[in-house]
């Protein structure tokens, strides 16, 4: 039987969609391309807490309504090593049976793996017939290495460079998240045969991340001061310099007598670095379909994360989340960031010695009311999610795979 272009895509992510990643990143996106008709489904690993729980069983009700078939499999941490081979093995036995299951119909299997771990249980279709999509976003090995989570040399590096190098050669396609990433790209696959790769960087769903109807209303209801808002959410570990984030911070509430808001699930690291610091911070762990209101509720967000030579290929999530919500954002000028440099919306911050004048710049823009406007139009004409599914159908039909249904009517809208 020959194979139909009316295929099925199996997204895998060891993001868990119950994370705060999963559901800024992979759900928006499978969304939309369910709704522009592509037959997908998602393979996760959600973790221990998360996935006995009712948001489990509430979220899996609502993708079945929505026909995206969900499988969730438990994420195991440690031993590193061995729970991390654990679930790769059990995920390519489930990559396996969904390939021949797609064979028996003379249907095109793609597996989208996004990142390193999905991208070494995707390898498992390849001798099978399906295609692989490796959407490995940034160059996690470097990242580790220099975030300080892996020394060099180490068994873990070891590992990561060997995984890398298979995926880079069974790949069928590449996804990065920054043009900067490419000359790094060409280096770690020298002496493999060419794979094409297209930039998707890290966009955000305009519907959840808008500006806020009534912002002074959740402010009242967060319990936020009713003062100018700066916000940071995620990490202030690893390859974030949670220190200078904290600076800046002060920075921003002696200069505007406004409120610092941090949104992490690292609190009690958060809270030692602002006493270390010295700034009053109001610290939070909110799960994730809670950060849009925070979000909207500030007037400007903080994305400073180291700028070492493996953020290249990076593009924090959250740059486009505070742009969608309409604030002033100041980012540290890794992968594509500096390009959104504006001065209105988004302002660049390298060096210590330049946090006074940026701060000044926080203050003017949070004032400037062509703002709001500016920074949203920025997330709508370049990160919001609709442009990124676009480039992925694109990507999905170079790979034989096309949109079917009713539904696929909406594409281009």
């Amino acid at each position: 039987m020959t194979p139909s272009r009316r295929g099925s895509v199996l997204y895998v992510t060891y993001d868990g969609l119950l994370e705060p990643l999963g559901a800024s990143q992979v759900l928006p996106y499978v969304r939309r391309l369910r709704r522009l008709g592509v037959a997908i489904e998602i393979l996760s690993y959600e973790k221990p807490d998360a996935f006995e729980g009712d948001r489990r069983r509430a979220l899996a009700c609502t993708l079945a309504a929505e026909g995206i078939p969900w499988t969730p499999l438990r994420y195991h941490r440690r031993p590193t090593i061995p729970a991390t081979a654990f679930d790769v093995g059990r995920g390519r036995r489930q990559v396996r049976r969904w390939v021949r299951a797609l064979r028996r119909e003379g249907r095109v299997g793609l597996v989208h793996a996004r990142g390193y771990i999905p991208g070494l249980i995707g390898l498992a279709a390849k001798g099978l017939g399906a295609r692989l999509l490796f959407d490995m976003r940034g160059f996690w090995v470097d990242e580790r290495v220099q975030g300080e989570y892996w020394m060099p040399g180490s068994v873990h590096v070891r590992i990561g460079r060997w995984m890398e190098r298979r995926l880079l050669a069974g790949a069928d396609h590449l996804i990065l998240l920054a043009k900067r990433g490419g000359a790094r790209l060409a280096e770690l696959s020298a002496g493999l045969p060419p794979v094409p790769w297209v930039v998707i960087p890290t966009c955000v769903d305009l519907e959840r991340f808008a500006p806020a109807a009534d912002r002074d209303g959740l402010r009242t209801e967060l319990g936020i001061s009713s003062g100018p808002v700066l916000i940071h959410t995620g990490t202030l570990v690893g390859w974030y310099d949670g220190q200078f984030t904290m600076e800046v911070g002060r920075a921003f509430v002696e200069r505007t007598g406004g409120a610092f808001v941090v949104l992490t699930r690292e609190t009690e690291e958060a809270r030692r670095q602002a006493r270390d610091v010295g700034v009053d911070a109001l610290v939070r762990f909110v799960q994730p379909e809670e950060v849009p209101r925070w979000v909207q509720a500030a007037d400007a967000g903080l994305a400073l994360p180291r700028p070492l030579p493996s953020k290249d290929a990076s593009f924090p999530t959250k740059v486009g989340e505070y742009l969608a919500c309409g604030l002033a954002v100041l980012a540290t000028p890794i992968g594509d960031v500096g390009e959104l440099a504006d001065g209105v919306s988004l302002r660049t911050l390298e060096r210590r010695e330049d946090v006074p004048a940026a701060v000044d710049w926080l203050a003017a823009a949070i004032a400037d009311p062509h703002r709001p406007a500016a920074a949203r139009a920025q997330a709508e004409a370049r990160l919001g999610v609709d442009r990124g599914s676009e480039v992925l159908l694109e990507v999905y039909h170079r790979l034989g795979v096309d949109p079917i249904g009713a539904d696929a009517g909406e594409r281009g809208t």
